[in-house]
């Protein structure tokens, strides 16, 4: 005999009054081999859906906050792709052997120890540098929501519709932070030591105003 099946009214989470109604079923999911959680939803504007969740210790109504923000966080990595680069590693070892395309690759596991160690160099390298893409992104978030007009005064761009009441987004904090950075270089006010770094780094010859920085470093 088939369970009857009872939706539970709930407010949606995040929400002020928009309700909806969920059922809550753990079954013996195949392809993953365990229990799941399906949480089953009837939402009045977006329809039915249905989430699922390997902790079986989340509340149905976490899940289905969780689910929700799923939007909000592909959003995000694709302007960590797009615009920050965030993925873009190209870090490469020598002691590697390249690989047929159709090869299953190597086994990591049977390398010699300072293979080993190389190789954990290399995805420690990976990491670091999807991490300080992620927190130049958060910082730009941050100038988006906190100083909205300081960045589309800076913007000297044009866009079709330019809404100075709604933040940024991080493409325009981008051209922003790019139209103000050889201000930024010429201020001798603030960050003098992360000054000294950049000009050993970057080519002053694709700076508009390269002689006045040039003559800058000389002094």
């Amino acid at each position: 005999m088939a369970p009857e099946i009872t939706f539970i009214a709930a407010i949606m989470p995040g929400t002020a009054n928009l309700e909806i109604q969920y059922y809550v079923r753990e079954l013996l999911w195949r392809p993953v081999g365990c229990v799941v959680k399906f949480v089953f939803v009837k939402h009045p504007i977006r329809g039915n859906s249905v989430c699922m969740s390997t902790d079986l210790t989340l509340d149905a109504l976490d899940v289905i906050r969780i689910y929700s923000m799923r939007f909000k966080i592909e959003v995000m990595f694709k302007q960590a792709v797009h615009q920050i680069g965030a993925f873009m590693y190209h870090f490469w070892m020598k002691k590697i052997v390249p690989t047929k395309r159709r090869s299953k690759g190597k086994i990591i596991q049977f390398a010699p120890k300072d293979f080993k160690e190389k190789f954990l160099e290399k995805i420690r390298a990976y990491h670091i540098f999807m991490q300080v893409g992620f927190i130049a992104q958060g910082l730009m978030q941050y100038l988006s929501l906190y100083h909205p007009k300081l960045v589309w005064s800076n913007f000297g761009s044009w866009l079709r519709t330019i809404r100075c009441d709604v933040p940024p987004s991080e493409k325009i904090v981008a051209i922003s932070l790019k139209s103000t950075f050889v201000e930024f270089l010429l201020d001798e006010r603030i960050a003098v030591i992360l000054k000294k770094f950049l000009f050993n780094k970057i080519d002053l010859s694709i700076l508009t105003d390269s002689k006045i920085i040039k003559s800058q470093v000389s002094q």
